[in-house]
């Protein structure tokens, strides 16, 4: 993935990397609050660009995402109409490159249920490259959209070979996320490894998501990797099979 060079320019608005979703939580935040109440339209396309200097396109991802949320309705020619102040849990991913999935936290939010120390079962081994038993540290945790408590998956992410300064911040629930998500961060990852399944839920899943267990779910796992090709972690996710969907745009060379 090549990296643009930088500039002493100052950044427009337009420049600002997701600016559509930035626009889309605030329009989210302004439902929640009945700022936009139910059965009103949200501002035109024409308007959010003067209001936020923002192309016609970028209004229409903005809207897009609220759209998606489950809280509003777009009619052509009419404008787009809040049909409700609670999102429903159901998620849609839209991926088109690393950078966004490494954005998800903008549009949900990872809350740790707990980490702890642990030796690698066979099948994390295999995902980190190293040995089962080898030792690491687990952070499990759910993932809720950023203006609604209610989860729509369950995570387990594993980390290993990290130096004790990490390792101590990870086992500490207020530091744990922050440190993950830092691991992670755009110049550190050089490129991800995915795989999707179609799985059940496990006990430990189903009580965390509040679901029967053995019932449906979308798995994906994800490895992590530096510039060097090593493994920063690995995440195995299960989301309940009727609450999330996972879009991406395919183009050519």
């Amino acid at each position: 993935m090549s990296t643009k060079a930088s500039s002493s320019k100052t950044a427009t608005p337009e420049a600002a990397p997701h600016r559509y979703r930035q626009v889309a939580d605030e329009l989210i935040a302004g439902i929640i609050s009945a700022k936009y109440p139910v059965d009103t339209f949200l501002p035109t396309e024409k308007i959010l660009c003067e209001h936020y200097g923002i192309s016609r396109y970028t209004a229409r991802e903005a809207l897009n995402l609220v759209e998606m949320a489950g809280l509003i309705e777009r009619r052509q020619g009419s404008g787009s109409i809040v049909v409700s102040r609670t999102p429903p849990v159901r998620y849609n991913h839209n991926i088109q490159n690393i950078e966004d999935l490494l954005q998800y936290g903008n549009a949900s939010r990872l809350r740790p249920l707990f980490s702890r120390e642990i030796g690698l079962a066979p099948e994390p081994a295999h995902f980190l490259r190293t040995t089962a038993g080898a030792p690491a540290i687990l952070l499990c945790g759910v993932r809720h959209q950023r203006h609604d408590n209610r989860p729509f998956s369950f995570t387990r992410i594993y980390i290993a070979g990290k130096t004790a300064a990490v390792r101590k911040a990870l086992l500490d629930p207020e530091q744990s996320v922050l440190t993950m998500l830092k691991l992670i961060n755009l110049k550190n990852v050089h490129h991800i490894e995915q795989v999707f399944s179609a799985v059940e839920l496990d006990d430990e899943a189903a009580e965390a998501l509040g679901c029967e267990a053995r019932a449906a779910a979308f798995r994906t796992d994800r490895v992590y990797f530096d510039e060097k090709g090593g493994v920063i972690l690995y995440a195995a996710s299960w989301h309940p099979g009727n609450l999330f969907s996972y879009s991406t745009v395919l183009q050519r060379d």
